[in-house]
């Protein structure tokens, strides 16, 4: 078996198997073990995505970076979608709003240009 290092969070060094020192193995028995970080893991598999520079579609996130890398662009923040349900119109509200855009048609309005 190979040896191996564990980051040790009291001293803040990687100790390997079988060389802790013993104020670190209490330490590190006195800690909960909700305290202590847990490694993020991000799987590479993701729903097919469309790359815009490319027009390929991507279901392999490292591909998926690796092709926008190689295109010259670069991936921006990790947005989150809106999850609020969207505004429901009342039928007065839907009438009245169809009512006054009629208006503003047949007044001449176009529309922002």
């Amino acid at each position: 078996m190979k040896a191996r290092g564990v980051f040790c969070p009291s001293c803040m060094v990687v100790h390997w198997s079988g060389e802790w020192p013993r104020e670190c193995v209490e330490a590190r028995q006195n800690t909960k073990r909700g305290s202590v970080a847990s490694p993020y893991i991000r799987t590479d598999g993701m729903d097919p995505l469309l790359n815009h520079a490319n027009g390929q579609m991507y279901d392999s996130r490292s591909a998926y970076e690796r092709a926008v890398k190689d295109a010259g662009c670069v991936i921006v923040g990790n947005d989150i979608p809106d999850t609020k349900e969207p505004e429901t119109l009342s039928q007065n509200d839907l009438k009245r709003d169809i009512k006054t855009a009629i208006e503003q048609v047949e007044a001449g309005y176009h529309g922002p240009q």
